[in-house]
């Protein structure tokens, strides 16, 4: 998948033409022509299973990530008093806003998986009883990440520690910047990104040091041109 600046001027007619909705577009429409070529080169019923299987994967793994940190969050809300707040308000805003966050990686972690596993298709059983099989690489093992979550200090702050429980610095003020965004704005905090594993985002294979120049992949515009063809 790739949207270069010059095909959405193309599309849009001139750069004072390209609004957000058009970018949002364009991007959604490639989006889209690249995962019918994966169907069509995995088949339907493959990619069917796929995507039960990633979707099953990545909901028990956030879920599970994300009922940790609640029991984080309960075992520290009471300090919440202390800078004159009401604990149960702020474990109730605190949650929600973990409990959006959680929605929104499983959404970036399952479509990432999708567009990007590595997918071998074999055909199970004979006539009637005839199936697709489907072995999808790094699926069932997650992505490494270190272990953070929030946390009140004693001016009933938030902040970010590690499993150690040390402050980080980079995260909190992050953490920060965001919270006073939302009080300002009225907005919702932003996915986390996921963390990439040891064979990349998403299971796929990397590329490694020192070795060839991959194949130049097609843009959109081969694309529709190849599919107009078939």
């Amino acid at each position: 998948m790739g949207v270069t600046i010059d095909e959405v001027v193309a599309e849009a007619g001139t750069k004072g033409r390209i609004t957000p909705e058009v970018l949002k577009r364009e991007m959604f429409s490639d989006a889209m022509i690249a995962y019918q070529a994966r169907e069509e080169k995995l088949g339907r019923e493959a990619i069917r299973e796929l995507e039960r299987r990633v979707v099953l994967q990545v909901l028990d793994r956030r879920w599970r990530d994300h009922l940790y940190e609640m029991d984080y969050l309960k075992d520290g809300i009471g300090l919440r008093a202390m800078a004159q707040r009401d604990p149960l308000i702020e474990y109730q805003r605190e949650g929600f806003e973990m409990f959006q966050a959680m929605m929104g990686q499983i959404k970036e972690e399952t479509v990432g998986y999708l567009y990007n596993l590595e997918v071998e298709v074999r055909r199970a059983g004979e006539g009637a009883e005839a199936h697709a099989e489907v072995e999808a690489k790094g699926l069932d093992v997650p992505p490494e990440q270190k272990l953070e979550y929030s946390a009140p200090n004693t001016a009933g702050e938030v902040e970010v520690r590690n499993e150690r429980g040390q402050v980080q610095q980079a995260a909190t003020a992050k953490l920060q910047r965001d919270t006073a965004q939302r009080v300002a704005q009225g907005a919702r905090p932003e996915p986390a990104e996921a963390v990439p594993a040891a064979r990349g985002a998403f299971g796929q294979r990397t590329e490694a040091p020192g070795a060839g120049p991959t194949a130049p992949q097609l843009n959109r515009a081969d694309r529709r041109a190849a599919s107009k063809r078939k």
